[in-house]
């Protein structure tokens, strides 16, 4: 299992190293990423600054306690507030990021393919490509908020709260990633959502291993535009080795 693990992470990597035969195509579709990025952190120090006065509207019961212990228990709750929305941020990142920049990534994902070689593509039409991409979109996003929600009232547990929370949240977050950033291949592959996340259980911890590290990536601002574009050619690899087709460049 450990060794599966390690290989899911290693092909995440492999997806790094095809920034050295495509530079120029990777460095524009990492447009859309830093575009997404920057939003986003923009909206979670937004988040963090107003925190602390959530906190004190969630927790008016705890005015006539002693000001310290108030303030600790609001502290509490402002962290889970911003650890629950950078838990959320992250898990949507990469499908925002592949809506908002989908001709950009379609063009490294399809140089990917060509470079690889061997494995029949089906071309969707455009309606059916928005239709399928919408429905799973829609899908996701409501585990992602269920999953978020969980991940804050963990986090609100005492001592134990915030490092079990971090735990279950990069698992979960590592299994939709996963799923997210092999849409492009699955799609072109006839795969529907369920049977996407099928193939991919079927290598659980190698699963985990690539979604894992994906989402630690993308908790580093800078990191995470760069890797978006390595990720999603990271994701084509891992269909590819787990249904068996060509997975390794020509020298």
């Amino acid at each position: 299992m450990f060794q599966e693990f390690v290989h899911g992470f290693t092909t995440l990597l492999r997806g790094f190293g095809y920034w050295s035969r495509n530079p120029r195509r990777m460095a524009i579709s990492a447009i859309p990423a830093l575009i997404v990025g920057a939003i986003m952190f923009g909206l979670l120090i937004w988040i963090g600054a107003s925190s602390y006065d959530w906190a004190t509207a969630l927790t008016g019961f705890a005015s006539g306690w002693t000001a310290s212990v108030a303030a600790v228990l609001r502290g509490v709750v402002a962290g889970a507030i911003v650890g629950g929305a950078g838990f959320l941020m992250v898990i949507s990142y990469a499908a925002i990021t592949l809506l908002v920049g989908q001709p950009f990534f379609e063009k490294v994902w399809r140089d990917a393919e060509r470079d690889l070689g061997g494995a029949a593509l089906t071309e969707l039409s455009l309606w059916e490509s928005v239709r399928r991409g919408v429905g799973d979109a829609l899908r996701l996003a409501g585990v992602a908020l269920v999953t978020a929600i969980g991940v804050f009232l963990v986090s609100l547990i005492p001592l134990v709260g915030a490092p079990v929370a971090g735990v279950v949240g990069a698992l979960f977050a590592g299994r939709m990633l996963s799923v997210e950033l092999t849409s492009l291949p699955g799609d072109a592959r006839g795969l529907t959502l369920d049977q996407r996340q099928a193939l991919l259980a079927g290598r659980r911890a190698r699963q985990l291993g690539f979604g894992v590290g994906a989402y630690l990536i993308f908790l580093i601002p800078g990191v995470a535009v760069i890797g978006t574009p390595a990720a999603i050619v990271g994701g084509t690899l891992l269909i590819r080795e787990l249904r068996g087709e060509p997975h390794a460049f020509p020298r």
